[in-house]
């Protein structure tokens, strides 16, 4: 079932989870993935409170709520699985980024501490922290980058690759495949 949701709003998160309950009688796996970036490279100290808490919101109270509301019924079951997608803004931060790896941080810290509370249920909670993929939002970055820096998107682009070890962004498939393991 597809179910639209602003996960930043607990009543259309618990209206989710109730959908998914319906549909499917259990609850096995919560993948938690919906993310803002948020402003690039703007200083914390420039960064807007409206976009500091649209960042927070949607990347750590989003995945907060949709926990809050699949859990019990994980709980109940005594078995289950939750995976949360933190990034390489969780590992190590990134400059002119204080919002968005902050949300990042909180993400990793999070799950660490669900995997205390439900280990003994046997909940598995995880958190995958992978580099960036090169889709819609980080094309519009990569844009946005290269018009504040006066330059080429091409220079952007090959600045990101040659920071990663593998010298390329990550194919979301790669991502997929980590979440589906765990």
């Amino acid at each position: 079932i597809t179910v639209s949701v602003d996960v930043r709003d607990e009543e259309q998160v618990k209206s989710m989870a109730a959908a998914a309950l319906e549909a499917f009688g259990a609850l096995d796996i919560l993948v938690n993935a919906a993310g803002v970036t948020g402003p690039v490279e703007t200083p914390a100290h420039k960064i807007s409170l409206e976009d500091w808490d649209h960042i927070l919101d949607v990347n750590l109270k989003g995945t907060f709520l949709c926990c809050k509301h699949i859990i019990p019924t994980l709980i109940e079951k005594k078995w289950g699985k939750i995976v949360n997608i933190a990034g390489t803004a969780s590992l190590r931060g990134y400059v002119n980024r204080a919002a968005y790896s902050s949300s990042k941080w909180a993400v990793r810290g999070f799950t660490r501490t669900l995997a205390l509370e439900l280990g003994p249920y046997n909940i598995n909670v995880n958190c995958v922290c992978p580099g960036p993929t090169l889709g819609d939002r980080m094309k519009k970055m990569i844009r946005d980058k290269a018009k504040l820096w006066d330059c080429s998107t091409e220079e952007v682009y090959d600045k990101y690759t040659k920071e990663m070890a593998l010298g390329r962004f990550i194919e979301e498939e790669e991502i997929a495949s980590a979440i589906v393991y765990l």
